[in-house]
């Protein structure tokens, strides 16, 4: 009998859990206490301080920057201008240029705070809305148009033109559904979940969608609406520089190390639920073998602890209670898939490494131009992370004590940077020492080396894969081996073109030195500060700052036409040159430039992949010139999706290609990276001719350079 009542016990208990809060108790969540605490308060001076005396262009906070640090606040909470109107923006005009009081060095933080409060507010005042007309009938006959990019737009000048915004937003987000109907999306398990809904369910999820995102914006911490606050401050010093708090910086560490002390798991939000979307191989929780891609956690005890119920939680809130000390416990409360019975998993914490962004070094069998097979090592680097090049060293050692290596492909696409000691070091592999880059401060310059005396540890032929997405220290590495002469470099017509140097200043040394009112700090962590406090130049003088690296060979690609690299952000630093290093460069292969592209440009005509790719490149040109505005009439829309689907369908094609190297499970796979394939191929023509007749005389690389 009792354990029976125990039984209907648990059950209800279950029921109470997994009970998913309705819209209305979203739309009645209390927002968080928001008030300038002395802590806030000390850690925006300091930040500031940093800003100020550390930033390579040392701008002050004047009245001027002040106005600027106004005006972008507000897009920063409403990039779409949908939410604030003019008048609001206008009952804060009083404290545009007072932001900061040098005077007493604080800054404005009621103002923050304030103005987030009006944020939530109007926010609020959406959801309502669309909540009580997203069920009225929708004309689709009518000839309008919506505005999907309003980032130029004005604030609406009253409630009547806001609400005429939210009609044609409400109007957009319904057609679209519609449009689905007809052409729905790509298979898989989600969507084909999609496909069984009711057109009344797609609009409930709608309703549930922003209810549930105004909750999760009602419930940030002070210190969260801070870091936005400050965050704006820094991108107007340039794009890169931002304060990040404790849970911000706890991230970007494990991007740098690629290690963390957790479970091992990848997690997002899904209909209220922090479900599980990837287990990091030999990670703490796929070894306890009770946990699977889907499985949804509903609660989370630390050790000896109460189970805290995490439905409906912020992601990153629940993250932080699931991470925690390599050895110690965490018990998650999980339902299955397309369960609803809660079981109980205890893991042991470990410090877990992220293998699948590690560096990939397989070794390929590829017919040469001589019809003989040749061993090409593929180093597929995706960031420049902590002790990489140490791991990259002991497999090409292994790799050449075990075979004959004819060349290696360095791919550095979508790299978007990391350690710039890592990418000097990689340059050991490829080069004796040599300057590598060259360090502006503002007031001098240094040259930065890499490690090797004499020899490099591979002198055989290296080509370097980019695109629009290599930047920072990935460009470094290109352009010192494409300046030495040591690599032909193929991709993109340009690189990202980042050429900064961002340093991470913790903010515990400075706020331990401040006062507000004769109270110091009380908090344990309070973030750091990244900040650009160098710009890198080439060794040959020339910058990386908004140029990029210009391949050898150009490869067409989506990503010439699109607006995503450095030059086209907000308040970007100028690009300039200084006086080059002293350095020798080898002109051996500059002599094969010629031949090299004639044969790629034979191949990449004959090449449909290519082919396909330049007249989707162009389809893809014309058709965002007209989406300046889209129609809301259902047939020129149909028209327009059409079109839009196809190319998105190639854009994430060739988004992805670069991938299918490092993840496919068969030789077929492979080949639809025909972007690396062609590079593989340029790579196999510098073989053949450093190994044909016209060759000259065979000597070591720095043997060459020291001739010169």
């Amino acid at each position: 009998m009792m354990k029976r009542i125990l039984l209907v016990f648990s059950l209800l208990i279950v029921s109470l859990l997994v009970a998913e809060e309705s819209i209305q108790e979203l739309l009645d969540t209390k927002p968080t206490e928001l008030r300038p605490t002395h802590d806030l308060l000390l850690i925006g001076t300091s930040t500031v301080m940093v800003l100020e005396q550390n930033h390579y262009s040392h701008k002050q906070i004047t009245p001027s920057l002040s106005a600027q640090w106004f005006q972008e606040y507000f897009e920063a909470l409403d990039p779409m201008k949908l939410y604030f109107l003019q008048s609001d923006i206008d009952v804060f005009r009083p404290k545009e240029t007072k932001l900061w009081n040098r005077e007493h060095n604080i800054m404005d933080l009621n103002f923050a705070f304030q103005v987030y409060k009006r944020y939530l507010e109007r926010f609020h005042e959406r959801v309502v809305y669309v909540v009580e007309n997203i069920d009225k009938p929708q004309d689709f006959t009518v000839k309008e148009y919506y505005d999907e990019d309003r980032k130029n737009a004005e604030w609406p000048a009253s409630q009547e033109e806001q609400r005429e915004l939210w009609r044609k937003s409400l109007k957009n987000d319904l057609l679209v559904l519609k449009i689905e109907e007809k052409l729905p999306a790509e298979d898989d398990k989600k969507n084909s979940a999609k496909k069984t809904q009711t057109e009344q369910e797609k609009r409930d999820d709608i309703k549930k969608r922003m209810a549930r995102y105004y909750k999760s914006r009602a419930q940030l911490e002070p210190i969260e609406v801070l870091e936005i606050f400050l965050a704006t401050l820094g991108h107007l010093f340039d794009p890169h520089t931002a304060y990040m708090a404790p849970m911000t910086t706890e991230d970007f560490t494990i991007d740098m190390q690629l290690s963390l002390q957790g479970i091992g798991a990848t997690l997002s939000v899904e209909d209220d639920y922090t479900t599980i979307m990837e287990l990091v191989p030999m990670g703490p929780a796929e070894k306890s073998g009770e946990l699977s891609k889907g499985d949804r956690i509903i609660a989370v005890a630390q050790d000896g602890q109460e189970p805290v119920d995490v439905i409906g939680m912020p992601l990153n809130k629940v993250v932080r209670m699931i991470r925690g000390p390599a050895n110690s416990f965490v018990t998650l409360t999980i339902l299955k898939e397309n369960e609803n019975t809660p079981h109980e998993v205890r893991i042991k914490r470990e410090v877990v490494t992220l293998t699948e962004q590690q560096a990939q070094t397989p070794v390929l069998q590829v017919k040469g131009v001589d019809g003989k097979m040749k061993n090409i090592m593929v180093i597929h680097v995706s960031s420049f992370y902590e002790n990489m090049t140490s791991q990259i060293k002991r497999k090409l050692k292994e790799a050449m004590n075990s075979q004959k290596l004819d060349g290696i492909l360095l791919d550095l696409r979508s790299n978007g940077g990391g350690l710039l000691t890592e990418a000097i070091d990689i340059c050991d592999l490829f080069l004796p020492k040599r300057p590598v880059v060259q360090i502006s401060n503002g007031t001098a310059v240094e040259v930065r080396y890499n490690n090797n005396l004499l020899h490099a540890q591979f002198e055989g032929p290296v080509l370097v894969l980019v695109d629009g997405f290599s930047a920072s220290a990935s460009e470094i590495a290109a352009a010192a081996l494409q300046d030495t002469g040591r690599a032909i470099v193929v991709g993109d017509m340009m690189t990202h073109g980042k050429g900064t140097v961002q340093s991470t200043i913790d903010l515990r040394p400075i706020i331990s030195q401040l006062k507000i009112n004769g109270q110091s700090v009380s908090r344990t962590d309070s973030g750091i500060v990244k900040c650009t406090t160098s710009k890198f130049y080439r060794i040959n003088g020339d910058t990386t700052q908004r140029k990029g690296v210009t391949p050898d060979i150009v490869f067409p690609s989506f990503l010439d036409v699109l607006e995503s690299k450095e030059l086209f952000l907000p308040h970007v630093l100028s690009s300039d040159t200084i006086t080059p290093a002293s350095y020798t460069k080898e002109k051996t292969l500059e002599t094969y430039l010629p031949a090299l592209r004639t044969h790629s440009e034979r191949r990449r005509a004959a090449n449909p992949s290519f082919q396909e790719l330049k007249r989707d490149i162009q389809t893809y040109q014309e058709i965002t010139k007209r989406l300046k505005q889209v129609p809301l009439e259902y047939e020129e829309r149909l028209q327009l999706a059409k079109q839009r689907k196809e190319i998105n369908k190639r854009l994430k094609a060739y988004y992805e290609a670069n991938e299918n190297m490092r993840t496919a499970s068969s030789d077929e796979e492979k080949k639809t990276d025909y972007v690396q394939k062609e590079a593989l191929n340029v790579l196999l023509d510098i073989i053949h001719l450093t190994e044909g007749p016209t060759t000259p005389p065979t000597k070591s690389f720095w043997q060459r350079l020291f001739d010169n």
